[in-house]
């Protein structure tokens, strides 16, 4: 009983400050600015003098407010409540001045005005309310009258490469329509024939027709669905205008390369609520970027909307303007790729599964940046159906995975990486390694039945650093890397940015040198290799090799032309002394007839270069499948790096496949 007569007084209690806390004006008023700032309608209706609203009813005072928002697209409201000091008042009656500040998509709307609060006799007490200004929903509007938002969107920043050949533009699209009047008696005819020229369902043109606006006035063009641009097409509905299919051509989105440079650019898609809420300076009709340089570069692409807000008065007329901004347009962009080596780099990896880093290794422009396979990000923009996403989702080959941006198992490409830590921690490259004739080599017996073996034919068994580096002996290079030792090893990758972000554009996974940062012996020999768990970024890598040029350092890529924007990674990974040795091995490798990479030689340009076979399989036994990479690179003219990876070369002459196609892509900047 104790128990229940504490709980009541502590009710009690509870109640009267409750009711303490808003007995006074100040509190009140305090009230009113956080329901009002939290668009909270129904709260802040309590505290108004209900006869001052003008309005039917709550239901109908809250509504006003949440079709305005919606109609004119508010963003925030926020409120400011001053206590006015007068000399003379009326009894229970004080002033203040409301601060109303509405954030719109096109700016800012202020107002100041006077309110008044009144001590009110209601339910046996008193309590104080607000007077109601219509200025709290927005300037100048009186009640029953609204508002509607006319937006007017920028131009969208176009995307264009080195030469100022078009990446990403402001086009035309086709836009499939119908006027329904003019199917009158033939409209499952005419419905079947589009159906099939635009290859949809009938349901989905059907859904179309039934629209209510549709109903209500069929003399109106009725779009159906947007498509690129093709003259057979356009062809056919010139021919059938007079029954109600016909066309038209809209603005829109183009991609000139489209799967040639898909993951490169990205595309742009409608905005969703999510994205609406979580930026700034779009409307609920906004086209925004959704992936590659569409979505990295949005800010500077996109422009601000520009637009007027408009009174409308009960009779349906417009009343004023609120506010009215021209829309500015978004930047334009010329970035470092060359559109003809985006072409070229493209058409060696059509039919492929791969990725393709041409890269200036002066300053580290990207000139190519390709994955493949591919989709079109043109059809991004005018739509899919259901099925033609499912089947992009579902196809082997998987054309929406971004490669370029992954990271791999490198095999032997990341050898002179491990030859240059060698070299910095007392490596002697003039000393002979010598190698079993069988070809396989462990450590000691404690490895079980895992051997470290190199491909046979390699008629040394006994080499230094060039004999093989030309001849990319993984045995050799699983003893320099248990010379070096785990810890200076990881310290000499880390150096080279493993681990770390780049500063690039464009988001890539980082190189990682294993799962937990820790090498096990065997691990450890594995690495030095390129296999174990070493995972490397294909433009990361290319970019390490940058160091064999500039005389130790590492530049960052870039897709900038601006020469201030040229930046170094690190500028003394290595001394100038390792670059050269490390240099002079990889030009080993083309120059030398025995050379993995001879084939890739060409008359006239010194190139140095290396080949790599990456295994994926569970043991050393079975045989699995094979990734192939070759980069190669030149310090003369023209300067560039080029690095190739193609995933299942094991049935296509292994690295050897990817070398030939270098070859051929390198002779297109000859």
């Amino acid at each position: 009983m104790k128990g229940r007569y504490v709980s009541f007084i502590l009710l009690l209690l509870f109640l009267c400050t409750a009711c303490n806390e808003v007995s006074d004006p100040e509190s009140v008023a305090k009230e009113i600015e956080n329901a009002y700032k939290e668009m909270n309608y129904d709260h802040f209706y309590t505290y108004l003098k209900q006869q001052d609203s003008g309005v039917d009813s709550e239901e109908s005072f809250i509504q006003w407010f949440h079709d305005v928002d919606e109609s004119v697209q508010i963003l925030s409201r926020n409120l400011e409540l001053t206590q006015i000091e007068e000399e003379e008042t009326e009894e229970n009656q004080v002033y203040y001045e409301a601060n109303v500040e509405i954030e719109t998509v096109l700016g800012t709307l202020s107002n100041r005005f006077r309110v008044s609060f009144q001590q009110i006799e209601q339910n046996e007490e008193n309590n104080w309310k607000m007077s109601w200004d219509t200025a709290f929903v927005l300037p100048q509007i009186e009640n029953g009258e609204s508002a509607v938002l006319r937006v007017e969107h920028p131009k969208r920043g176009e995307i264009f490469d080195r030469n100022q050949h078009p990446l990403a533009i402001n086009g035309e699209l086709l836009e499939v329509a119908i006027v329904p009047e003019r199917m009158e008696g033939k409209e499952t005819e005419q419905i079947e024939f589009l159906a099939d020229l635009i290859s949809v369902s009938k349901e989905y043109i059907e859904e179309k027709l039934n629209q209510e606006w549709v109903k209500r006035d069929p003399t109106q063009i009725v779009p159906i669905k947007a498509m690129k641009k093709d003259p057979a097409l356009m062809e056919a509905l010139e021919g059938s205008r007079d029954s109600g299919p016909t066309y038209r051509l809209i603005e829109g989105r183009e991609y000139p390369l489209a799967e040639k440079a898909a993951h490169l650019t990205g595309y742009i898609g409608p905005i969703t609520e999510e994205e609406l809420n979580e930026n700034d300076g779009y409307t609920a009709s906004s086209y925004i970027g959704k992936t590659g340089l569409e979505y990295l570069y949005e800010g500077r692409l996109k422009g601000e909307p520009g637009g007027s807000i408009i009174i409308i008065g009960q009779d349906g007329t417009e009343k004023g303007i609120l506010i009215e901004e021209n829309p500015l347009d978004g930047e334009d962009m010329v970035i470092s790729i060359d559109h003809e080596l985006q072409r070229a780099a493209f058409q060696q990896l059509e039919g492929e599964s791969g990725t393709n880093v041409m890269m200036d290794p002066s300053n580290g422009q990207i000139l190519a940046l390709v994955n493949a396979p591919a989709y079109d990000p043109n059809d991004f923009i005018v739509g899919f159906t259901g099925d033609e996403y499912k089947k992009l989702e579902e196809n082997e080959g998987r054309p929406l995975l971004n490669r370029f941006s992954q990271t791999f198992v490198p095999g032997s490409t990341t050898k002179p990486i491990i030859a240059a830590i060698a070299l910095e921690n007392g490596w002697d490259y003039l000393e002979k390694i010598n190698v079993p004739e069988n070809n396989r080599w462990q450590l000691n017996e404690s490895w079980g039945n895992h051997y470290i073996t190199r491909v046979s034919g390699i008629p040394l068994t006994s080499l230094n650093l060039n004999e093989a580096m030309m001849y990319s002996d993984n045995i050799y290079f699983a003893k320099m890397a248990l010379e070096i030792g785990s810890s200076s090893l990881i310290e000499g990758l880390n150096d080279f940015g493993f681990n770390d972000t780049l500063a690039f554009d464009y988001p890539l996974r980082k190189s990682t040198i294993s799962s937990d940062e820790e090498l096990t012996e065997v691990l450890l020999a594995d690495t030095g290799y390129g296999q174990g768990e070493l995972l490397v970024n294909p433009i990361h890598l290319a970019a390490m090799f940058t160091v064999f040029i500039h005389e130790g350092a590492m530049v960052n890529p870039t897709f900038s032309l601006d020469d201030e924007d040229h930046t170094y990674y690190n500028e003394t990974i290595i001394s100038p002394e390792t670059a050269e040795t490390v240099w002079q091995s990889l030009k080993e490798v083309i120059e030398n007839s025995n050379g993995t990479g001879h084939n890739a030689r060409i008359d006239g340009i010194g190139l140095a270069g290396k080949t790599g076979t990456a295994e994926h399989k569970s043991s050393q036994e079975e045989s699995g499948k094979e990734t192939g990479w070759f980069i190669a690179m030149s310090d003369s003219n023209p300067s560039v790096i080029n690095l190739m990876m193609i995933e299942g070369i094991e049935d296509k002459g292994g690295s050897q496949y990817v070398v030939n196609k270098v070859r051929n892509l390198l002779l297109e900047i000859e």
